[in-house]
């Protein structure tokens, strides 16, 4: 292996580690509340979904926030609450 063919295979690994991070998802969250209204229901029923382990709540400063994944998920019914 020469030189100029390590440089490549080092310069393609970079790369596609680059690209692998730019194309990692950020997860996106919803307010209680935007939640309980896209789908429907009173901001206790998240609470006892998320007891039941439907939903995964994140705790930002005291509020629940939820990942917007899950909420498309209820709504396509691919998760069945």
């Amino acid at each position: 292996m020469s030189i100029d063919d390590l440089n490549t295979q080092i310069a393609n690994a970079v790369n596609a580690a680059l690209d692998a991070r730019e194309n990692k998802k950020k997860t996106t969250l919803v307010s209680r509340k935007a939640a309980a209204m896209r789908l429907h229901v009173v901001p206790s029923t998240l609470w006892r979904w998320a007891r039941m382990g439907f939903l995964k709540p994140v705790r930002i400063a005291g509020r629940l926030w939820y990942p917007e994944d899950a909420i498309e998920k209820i709504e396509r019914g691919e998760i069945n609450v």
